[in-house]
């Protein structure tokens, strides 16, 4: 029987007085005060979110002489009669001002009318008219008149107004009601015993999955500062069915679902089934649907609600009530014996409301039926939440935590008992049949047994030739290739790496082929001296973020090796990468770190609202000054703009998530920014944006072209000028970056002719010069090359090339 029947339960309210939020889910906390007397007493703490999880409920009392008993929870539907007072006074609200803007429009109408009188009176005065001293008293008359009407018409037009505003904002809160008579809520039944009278505060507490967080920065600069106001915020959203006002709020980066019981050992029987699906369920978005069934007598108990794709079963409670966990885009069915049976669709987000009413079934359509019941077991203990299910149709019962069932069954139907991991058993049933039905059933046979493990392998263990590739640090260094990623292609089977877009500097993009993605995006998982590093957290391939001369190796797993190993988010396939630092401490001179991130908790400085709206709202964890090093970048052969550039050695001692950025130069919003903190790097660089108080130019000075009386040899040479001008108030740092042609072949020889001593870069091409500029300070660079060429057409599409 549930509690709520209890003459003496005691309904006393509660408040939210700390929300700790997940990546995914919240953990609300609520206090509630109760009186009580000596006895037994059931408190109802009602208006509880009808989302939280059951099992993560916990109750806690201050007072040590009154102890707690039994806490249920129980989903109800709002009481009707408060819902219907609750309208009934909005109802009279709406009257009242529907009959004042009737009043309103009446004065209006009259003073309208009035003014049409005083302004079309054209006979005062006779014929003779009025002298002059008549005249201008009689004008005054008409003047106090219309401005008398002028400013009541414009006091009712104001009253009218406001009155609208509110007559459609409480058809909005009517409607709004409407909404929440047919939205369940939650209710914790509390026992609490004591042998005198006393009261106590009740520490209530429960996890909610319908909420998330994710972090931003706001950044406060000053010129000549070496350091950095960083205001840590987080934009929190949640659709918790309850609103979280004026809360002490925490976020965090741990799991609200860690298990808390001892872990226990099952029996592990072999042989065992390995069954794979390439289409799982759980591989679907989960969306929790609840509701009401009903029909049009009230609410029905028992109504079997299943979902056909993943036998996901449960059954309606005394108020029809039902919520069941499956994925998104799925039917679910609704099955009574005395009721034709409903389907219906589910495509919401994360919470779907779905509401059924269903149509009496007069007729008997299986003639009499017999209520069954008994045990679903193994050889050895019961088999909990066993499949038990009328054959041919949806209808059917799980068994509960005991193995224990009970089904109303038509005489001459057949029952199909199932149990993942057994085989199937079934029993018809007859007017013979005994009410108390037990069933044993066996487990599955195969013919073979695959284990598979997982975790960290060593470096040196034997995998498949063909789903793994190696390059060590020897083929590192003797590739000719300019970049790790292109060395990896160009070494590695199995290995293509292109562009992710067409300008310089963007991250290549590898795939590994022979493997597939059912997302669509194909780049593969990094792991970093033992550390998991998302290709997405760098805007592309991490390779491009590490030196090539760091790496001692690489390895490409692909197929089961790599899944077995990291599961389905190696479906891409995996590159292991060891550097020179991993090599030679090990995986652990960043997990320290690694998992310190992993477990990122802070408390908002400041009480917060949110609404359960399911929109972003911004809450702030507090501020701290960290050192910086500030410097200017340009790169005037790709843009004109000059770019603010940041430093933070040792990032890791403050705690810095990947997040968007908010810039503000000396009390100025300047933009936003991103920063990826990568835990294969000690010092973290991030742009701040566009300097404009800092000018670039990039001009060609003169261009030479020169052929050989036989035509063997083609010369072009081109001389290029940058100008750099510091038009700010400090002086400045800027790093100026450039580039000259690199042969590939003997066809061609490129020689730098000037470079106003800059630092080159053969390999690549790219001249470097670090400029130290004072206030209004302007420079020049020179920039010289000659390229040769022998073969004429190579020459003449060299003279069309625009980045010559």
């Amino acid at each position: 029987m549930s509690q709520n029947l209890f003459a003496d339960t005691l309904s006393v309210n509660s408040t939210i007085e700390k929300v700790t939020v997940y990546k995914q889910g919240a953990l609300v906390s609520r206090k509630a005060h109760v009186k009580i007397p000596a006895g037994v007493t059931v408190v109802k703490i009602p208006m509880l979110s009808p989302v939280l999880d059951r099992k993560s409920v916990q109750v806690g009392v201050s007072n040590a002489d009154i102890s707690l008993g039994k806490v249920n929870v129980e989903m109800e539907m709002p009481n009707r009669a408060d819902v219907a007072k609750a309208n009934d006074s909005l109802v009279k609200r709406s009257k009242l001002i529907a009959d004042s803007l009737d009043l309103i429009r009446s004065y209006s109408s009259v003073l309208d009318h009035e003014r049409y009188i005083v302004l079309n009176n054209n006979s005062v005065g006779g014929s003779k008219g009025f002298d002059s001293l008549r005249l201008s008293g009689v004008a005054s008359f008409l003047r106090r008149n219309l401005d008398e009407i002028v400013d009541l018409k414009l006091e009712y037009n104001q009253r009218q107004k406001k009155l609208e505003q509110e007559k459609q904002m409480l058809g909005q809160e009517m409607k709004l009601l409407d909404e929440r008579a047919m939205m369940p809520k939650g209710a914790l039944y509390i026992s609490l015993v004591s042998k005198n009278s006393g009261e106590t505060d009740l520490n209530l507490s429960y996890v909610v999955k319908e909420a998330e967080w994710t972090p931003f920065f706001e950044l406060r600069i000053s010129e000549n500062k070496p350091s950095m106001d960083v205001t840590k915020k987080v934009m929190v959203l949640q659709k918790t069915k309850e609103d979280w006002n004026d809360v002490k709020m925490t976020v965090t980066r741990t799991n609200p679902t860690d298990n808390n019981a001892r872990p226990e050992l099952k029996r592990y029987t072999l042989p065992k089934s390995y069954g794979s699906s390439s289409s799982s369920s759980s591989e679907k978005k989960m969306v929790k649907v609840m509701g009401t069934v009903r029909d049009n007598h009230g609410s029905i108990q028992g109504v079997l609600v299943n979902c056909p794709s993943t036998n996901e079963t449960t059954q309606t409670d005394a108020s029809g009530f039902y919520e069941i966990l499956v994925p998104e885009n799925s039917r679910l069915s609704f099955v009574h014996t005395s009721h034709f049976t409903e389907e219906k669709n589910v495509n919401a987000d994360n919470v779907m409301m779905l509401n059924v009413t269903m149509r009496e079934d007069t007729k008997n359509l299986y003639g009499n039926t017999v209520r069954i019941r008994g045990v679903v077991k193994d050889a050895k203990e019961p088999l909990p939440f066993a499949n038990v299910v009328i054959k041919g149709t949806t209808e059917g019962t799980n068994a509960d935590m005991d193995g224990n069932y009970e089904i109303n069954v038509p005489i001459g139907a057949i029952l199909e008992f199932s149990y993942s991991g057994y085989e199937s058993q079934t029993r018809k049933i007859t007017s013979k049949t005994s009410s108390i039905l037990n069933v044993t059933l066996s487990e599955e046979t195969i013919e073979e047994l695959v284990v598979t493990g997982y975790g960290v392998r060593p470096r040196k263990s034997k995998r498949s030739r063909r789903s793994k590739s190696n390059l060590d640090e020897e083929e590192l260094e003797e590739s000719s290739s300019i970049s790790v990623d292109q060395a990896l292609a160009g070494k590695v089977s199995g290995v293509s790496v292109g562009k992710s877009s067409g300008r310089p500097g963007p991250a290549s993009s590898a795939r590994i082929r022979g493997v597939s993605s059912l997302s669509g995006i194909g780049e593969p998982l990094y792991i970093v001296d033992g550390i998991p590093v998302n290709g997405d957290d760098t805007k592309g391939n991490p390779l491009a973020n590490i030196d090539p001369n760091d790496i001692v190796s690489m390895e490409v797993l692909k197929d089961a090796s790599a899944t077995s190993i990291y599961g389905s988010r190696a479906s891409n396939g995996v590159v292991m990468i060891t550097t020179k630092k991993g090599a030679k401490y090990g995986s652990g001179l960043y997990l320290s770190t690694f998992s310190k991130l992993q477990d990122y908790t802070a408390e908002s400085t400041t009480l917060n609202t949110i609404p359960s709206d399911g929109s972003e709202h911004e809450a702030t964890l507090g501020t701290q000054s960290i050192p910086a090093k500030f410097s200017y970048y340009a790169a005037p052969k790709i843009t004109p703009n000059v770019y603010m550039l940041a430093e933070v050695p040792n990032w890791r001692d403050y705690e810095l998530l990947k997040g968007k950025l908010r810039v503000f130069l000396d009390n100025t919003y300047v933009g936003d920014s991103y920063w990826t903190p990568l835990e294969i790097q000690d010092t973290l660089h991030f742009s701040l944006g566009v300097e404009k108080n800092i000018g670039v130019e990039r001009t060609l000075k003169a261009t030479k072209e020169k052929k050989n009386l036989l035509k063997t040899a083609k010369k072009v040479t081109r001389s290029w000028q940058i100008t750099v001008k510091n038009n700010k108030e400090t002086a400045v740092d800027v790093v100026v970056e450039d580039q000259i042609p690199v042969a590939t072949n003997d066809d061609a020889k490129v020689t730098l002719l000037e470079s106003s001593n800059a630092k080159v870069d053969e390999k690549e091409g790219r001249l470097k010069w670090k400029l130290h500029l004072a206030p209004g300070e302007k420079k020049e660079i020179n920039i010289n090359y000659e390229v040769k060429l022998k073969d004429e057409f190579l020459f003449d599409k060299l003279m069309s090339d625009q980045e010559l």
